[in-house]
């Protein structure tokens, strides 16, 4: 009897575990160049990584996967909207994660054009645009978890920008690129790049 409850036992845990869906790869390809970043892809991984003050940041990895960023456009009263590209970061794994101040969002603001839609956006495939046209927004955390939004300028270069065409990117909006900042004299992002992938339907322009 014993016996047979031990061969239910394995059965049952097994059919368990097929049941359980692996969690999707980090898609972390370490940059020999650039320490603790993530090499400059353009596959849709869902990666991006860079430098604030010589500290290596990456967005997290989290049991569904790479946090993925959000592609909005706001309305302005000025005569231009604007694009915002933002996503989540997290310093190094190497790093303890209680040390303040610590950065946990980042986001590269660019103006565009009132009638501004994702054909637009498609057309940004290759184009650079100057820290004196974007902005740069670094949501900082400091001690008692109270959070500081900080503002300078940013530079960022659209490396390509396409639809996905595998499996895996079916029905998503994929771009990479370049990019670094500053805010003042004090914060520097630097060696910044990102693989980004997207639901089209998330999109709001």
């Amino acid at each position: 009897m014993r016996h047979t409850l031990y061969i239910i036992g394995g059965v049952m845990f097994f059919l368990i575990a097929g049941c359980v869906k692996p969690k999707p790869p980090r898609n972390f390809f370490p940059d020999q160049n650039d320490p603790n970043l993530s090499r400059l892809t353009s596959y849709g991984y869902n990666i991006a990584s860079n430098y604030i003050n010589n500290v290596p940041y990456s967005n997290p990895y989290l049991y569904n996967g790479n946090t993925v960023p959000t592609l909005t456009k706001t309305v302005t009263s000025s005569p231009f909207d604007t694009l915002a590209i933002s996503w989540q970061i997290a310093p190094d794994a190497a790093i303890a994660y209680d040390f303040f101040p610590q950065y946990t969002e980042i986001s590269i603001l660019l103006p565009v054009s009132k009638n501004f839609s994702g054909n637009d956006f498609l057309a940004l495939s290759g184009q650079r645009f100057a820290s004196n046209t974007c902005t740069l927004h670094l949501l900082q955390q400091n001690s008692f978890n109270s959070d500081t939004l900080l503002t300078g300028t940013a530079n960022i270069y659209f490396v390509e920008i396409g639809f996905g065409s595998s499996e895996s990117t079916e029905g998503k909006l994929l771009f990479s690129g370049l990019y670094n900042g500053n805010i003042g004299d004090s914060i520097t992002v630097a060696n910044g790049r990102f693989d980004f992938s997207i639901p089209i339907n998330s999109i709001n322009f």
